[in-house]
């Protein structure tokens, strides 16, 4: 995240997530709250570079405003699959978002 690359930062917490499944399904007991923190921090990359597209705008254009409400939609469906325990749905919508939130800065 330090060099700027969202896409990918999320690409990793996702891989993370998906180790964290197979040691649960080895017998590595429960690693919910470990998922959740990743899937926390997935959502954080996500609302800092929503906030940074909004900052690139005075005043959004009728179009960037549509995209704009597409990335919250995505960050906010996101977080609700995050609660519901779907960590990889989740950071599919969470890399939406960045990947929308980036192409309009």
């Amino acid at each position: 995240m330090a060099s700027g690359e969202l896409v990918a930062a999320l690409v990793k917490i996702k891989a993370a997530i998906n180790a964290l499944e197979q040691a649960e399904a080895a017998g590595g007991g429960d690693l919910s709250q470990l998922k959740y923190l990743l899937g926390l921090t997935g959502e954080a990359v996500a609302q800092g570079a929503y906030l940074d597209a909004v900052a690139a705008f005075g005043s959004p254009s009728p179009g960037q405003a549509v995209q704009l409400q597409r990335i919250r939609q995505s960050i906010a469906d996101g977080h609700a699959r995050l609660v519901s325990g779907e960590y990889q749905a989740a950071l599919d919508l969470f890399k939406n978002a960045v990947g929308r939130a980036l192409s309009l800065t």
